[in-house]
């Protein structure tokens, strides 16, 4: 999306906030995500260090085994954050605090055959020495920890296709649909399978799964201890390619998302059944345009009254346009599925020199609130990131976002304020300086605001700001 960008702009506002605290290397995003200390931009050419430049290279080549590389790392620095003195928390609390933080990575790839596997792993924790630094959470959500995983394993034959990828997630962060700090479990497998019946004609099928397990560690009183969402969803599909600009496609598909919170009795569930005609075109090379047109049958079993459910229409469409190598763009919008209000996206990059990066990304999604039971929880925001290059050692990148929630109910029988449509809104904004002493040293400086929730009473309706200095090694 950021072309040769060293510090990506994350997809959506949540993301960015919930893993601000992170470091190292996210596999589950495959790139380098910014973080309060994080070690982006390790590759610039080695500085003066030579000495201490061939131990760390000695120190690479052994960890290279075979098809695996290993990536240890380590940062140690320090931070000032106050969101506890906005709020006026009682008892012992610091807002600065010394940290180290270890991290550590590593990447699996090889063929056999017609077969290829590939997987991945990053991990890291950040220990605050100062036991009354609280700002990241308390108890064990104190010092923020997370580790990301993927897998693909495919096969390609002469007629057939096999692809399985998956991803997953495990840590702390201050989840902001909820306005609580929060531990969370993330999983996400997609399996696809294509066949070549004659020179214009395929045939496909497609199934994923999806879950996010939500421990918080504060609670309000709209608030819960624990959120489970989980969707699943197939299908298949028949392919005509009529010429080598165009596809049409028929596919059937169905899907199921649940939602159970542990303090709320009841359990939702919304089922869909859909037919969709979708055609693709690419006009040139650098434009592509697809649009689909069909319909659905939506059901929620579970909920009293439901509003949102019956025969609807679906609809799809995306174009992708790419004038060169460092301009492109690419829009969509769809209505499918359990949606009950279109879905769209619009991601843009643009490199005018060598060493500068623009990147900007708008988008609307949707899925079962974290708080409420039978409630939609609705997001649109925007992210944009500028990145520069200077001196060939120094990276400076200034990133914000907005984002906007709002809640929907899905029963036409529920409380006046479960079906009034509430909305909260989340903006943050970092600038950060890096400066790469070589490919496996920097330094990094990083400050970060953050706007807070703006409806909630807990400490996520807390203003925050947050500097962060520190040395960070990178093998």
């Amino acid at each position: 999306m950021s072309g040769d960008s060293r510090l990506p702009v994350p997809m959506t506002v949540s993301d960015a906030v919930f893993r601000s605290r992170w470091i190292g290397m996210q596999v589950d995003s495959d790139q380098r995500r910014s973080s309060a200390a994080g070690m982006l931009g390790l590759g610039a050419e080695p500085g003066p260090l030579a000495p201490l430049e061939t131990i760390a290279n000695a120190i690479r080549d052994g960890l290279k085994l075979g098809p695996l590389d290993i990536h240890p790392g380590l940062a140690f620095g320090w931070e000032y954050d106050n969101v506890n003195t906005n709020a006026q928390a009682t008892g012992s609390s610091s807002d600065t605090s010394a940290f180290i933080a270890p991290s550590l990575a590593f990447r699996y790839s090889r063929e056999i055959s017609n077969w290829s596997v590939n997987a991945a792993y990053g991990g890291g924790f950040t220990y605050y020495l100062d036991p009354n630094f609280t700002s990241a959470g308390a108890g064990n959500q104190r010092n923020p920890f997370y580790n990301t995983a993927t897998l693909g394993i495919g096969y390609l034959g002469p007629r057939q296709k096999i692809d399985l990828q998956a991803s997953g997630s495990y840590g702390t962060g201050f989840n902001i649909l909820s306005g609580q700090n929060t531990t969370t479990a993330d999983m996400n497998a997609n399996l696809r399978w294509e066949y070549i019946l004659t020179t214009y004609a395929n045939l496909g099928a497609h199934a994923n799964y999806s879950t996010s397990l939500n421990n918080f560690f504060q609670t309000s009183s709209t608030g819960s201890d624990t959120a489970d969402l989980a969707s699943i969803s197939g299908g298949a599909y028949a392919d005509w390619l009529a010429t080598g600009k165009s596809r049409l496609r028929f596919e059937l598909s169905a899907g199921q998302e649940s939602q159970g919170i542990s303090d709320q009795s009841s359990t939702a569930m919304r089922n869909y059944t859909q037919g969709l005609l979708s055609l693709n075109y690419q006009f040139t090379e650098k434009l592509d345009v697809s649009v689909g047109l069909g319909a659905r049958y939506v059901q929620d079993p579970k909920t009293v009254d439901p509003k949102y459910v019956g025969l609807l229409p679906s609809y799809t469409f995306n174009i992708s346009y790419r004038p060169t190598e460092k301009t492109g763009i690419s829009a969509g919008v769809s209505q499918v599925g359990n949606n009950i209000q279109p879905n769209f996206n619009l991601t843009a990059f643009w490199q005018p020199r060598v060493n500068t990066g623009l990147s900007l990304s708008i988008y609307q999604g949707q899925g079962f609130s974290y708080t409420v039971s039978e409630q939609v929880q609705v997001t649109r925001g925007a992210v944009v990131s500028i990145t520069e290059k200077l001196f060939s050692k120094v990276d400076v990148g200034l990133s914000g976002g907005w984002q906007q929630a709002e809640n929907l109910s899905l029963s036409g029988n529920g409380t006046a304020s479960q079906e009034s449509g509430t909305t909260s809104s989340y903006g943050f904004a970092t600038f950060s300086v890096q400066w790469n002493f070589s490919n496996w040293a920097s330094w990094q400086n990083q400050l970060y605001f953050a706007t807070g929730n703006n409806n909630t009473t807990s400490a996520g309706d807390t203003p925050e700001t947050r500097f962060t200095t520190s040395f960070n090694l990178m093998f």
